[in-house]
């Protein structure tokens, strides 16, 4: 990712901001939106907040997340369910107001567009408050596992089928997208730690503030 001046990164979310929501995408059920850390042994990193990102740059003012309260009942059976393995669920992104998808795309390089949803035509399943990006920890370090790749890392490591890294990696990537499917979670192919809440199509593309 190209490197940007405070001032491209003011310009970028000042033109982000003025921008709104496309009708056809603000059409539907409005989640009602809790605060993540309120589920019981769920670990917090919010990734977008600091400058540790595929960005380089913040696009969160609050290190705080946020998910539909159904989401978020869901997480909190998931997290039970992982406890007796000593494993714990870390969430590194979750509600994602639509501007910050508008940001997050027109930062995007040109040539790297297609990482991200056209914000003007799908948008993100995140500004639903359905979708969260998740990973494991240990209970009894709190550190994160290694899954096979990091959060966000562009290569064929994300992808859910990758058939690489140790057996370990991939048990605890097995792990984890069985509990949330039990759970009323979806995976997708393309990041392994990307699971949606029920029909995501049904909501609102929110872009409320954080």
């Amino acid at each position: 990712m190209e490197e940007r001046s405070a001032e491209d990164w003011a310009k970028l979310r000042a033109e982000a901001a003025k921008a709104t929501v496309p009708a056809a995408l603000a059409a539907g059920e409005q989640a009602q939106l809790v605060d993540a850390a309120t589920v019981a042994g769920v670990k917090v990193n919010s990734v977008y907040a600091g400058s540790d990102n595929l960005f380089g740059a913040p696009l969160y003012t609050t290190p705080k997340l946020f998910v539909s309260k159904e989401a978020a009942a869901a997480l909190g059976k998931v997290q039970q369910r992982l406890a007796p393995y000593g494993y714990g669920l870390v969430l590194w992104d979750a509600y994602r107001p639509w501007s910050v998808s508008k940001l997050a795309n027109l930062a995007l390089p040109a040539d790297n567009k297609d990482m991200l949803e056209d914000p003007e035509t799908k948008g993100s399943t995140h500004n639903t408050g359905n979708a969260v990006d998740v990973g494991l920890y240990s209970l009894e370090s709190g550190e994160e596992l290694d899954m096979g790749c990091g959060f966000d890392e562009p290569s064929l490591r994300q992808h859910a089928s990758y058939a690489g890294g140790t057996s370990r990696e991939r048990y605890l990537r097995s792990l984890l997208r069985e509990e949330m499917e039990l759970q009323g979670f979806k995976g997708i192919e393309m990041e392994w730690w990307h699971f949606e809440y029920g029909d995501c199509s049904k909501f609102a593309h929110l872009n409320v503030g954080m």
